[in-house]
């Protein structure tokens, strides 16, 4: 029995350790709701302007997330000074409201395209880059955003090399 448990712990030691596809991959957590005040951000170094990567924004969304759709406004800061910024709309539900994302029923897990779905992305810089995610969802007829996104648990981003 106890060899049978070390294969078994040896095979996913295995797996997961043949994963070099992720670069970078990071969560923050939220502890209350999302203020569209306060962005999200991350910080990694690029060294690589040759290779091309998959980017991806990553949310963990719970029960209470209420929208069919997300919005955000993304800000890549290049280590020169560049910024390119990108207001990004996602389809987070089904027509029947049935949330889409992989997971159980009362969390959900979203990776959502940033870069490279349409065209191999590559960084044109080495150095320190940073990533700013702010949400801009509204209710439907009114102009103003909403201050408080509900239902987002976890905000996260992943760079993986193209295979």
């Amino acid at each position: 029995m106890r060899t049978k448990i070390t294969i078994c712990c040896l095979i996913l030691i295995t797996i997961f350790a043949c994963d070099k596809k992720a670069v970078f991959d990071q969560y923050t957590s939220l502890d209350s709701p999302w203020h569209k005040g306060h962005p999200i951000a991350f910080k990694f170094n690029i060294s690589d302007t040759v290779q091309p990567f998959d980017l991806f924004l990553k949310l963990r969304t719970n029960k209470t997330y209420e929208f069919s759709n997300l919005f955000l406004i993304v800000s890549l800061h290049y280590p020169k000074g560049k910024v390119q910024k990108d207001t990004l709309e996602y389809k987070m539900a089904n027509p029947d409201g049935s949330m889409l994302g992989q997971g159980a029923m009362f969390i959900k897990e979203h990776r959502l395209w940033y870069k490279g779905h349409d065209a191999p992305f590559t960084f044109s810089e080495t150095g320190e880059y940073s990533l700013e995610i702010r949400h801009a969802n509204r209710v439907l007829g009114n102009t103003e955003g909403q201050v408080f996104l509900e239902g987002v648990e976890d905000v996260g981003f992943s760079i993986e090399t193209v295979q």
